[in-house]
């Protein structure tokens, strides 16, 4: 199992590593990135615009819609935000969960996973 600095990672849901599109949207508000990982639980990002329309970025606590390619559109709440990118945790149930991983893995065979 994976560790960090603080001990061992405590994340429910196992992250598949996924170079793919993103865009997050706060309502008018929308930013586009790259995907890094994704779980069933959440997923970061690397961001690559600003965030347009408004100059107030994104923060902790903040409610978004996450569009990725190829996958279902996922409503979530910023978790964190680091100098590149932001992480969001996702608010689907068991059955969306179970969706979006069967989505990652029958379309993109030989994902790596981390850990």
């Amino acid at each position: 199992m994976p560790s960090d600095a603080d001990g061992p990672d405590k994340r429910r849901h196992e992250r598949f590593a996924l170079d793919r599109g993103a865009q997050v949207r706060d309502g008018e508000r929308h930013r586009r990135g790259r995907l890094r990982d994704i779980s069933g639980g959440g997923a970061a990002m690397a961001m690559e615009s600003e965030l347009e329309r408004f100059d107030q970025d994104l923060s902790n606590g903040d409610f978004v819609e996450v569009d990725v390619e190829g996958l279902m559109p996922m409503q979530g709440q910023i978790a964190r935000t680091f100098d590149d990118g932001l992480a969001v945790a996702f608010d689907l149930d068991d059955n969306e969960q179970d969706e979006l991983i069967d989505a990652i893995m029958s379309g993109h065979a030989g994902l790596e996973f981390d850990g």
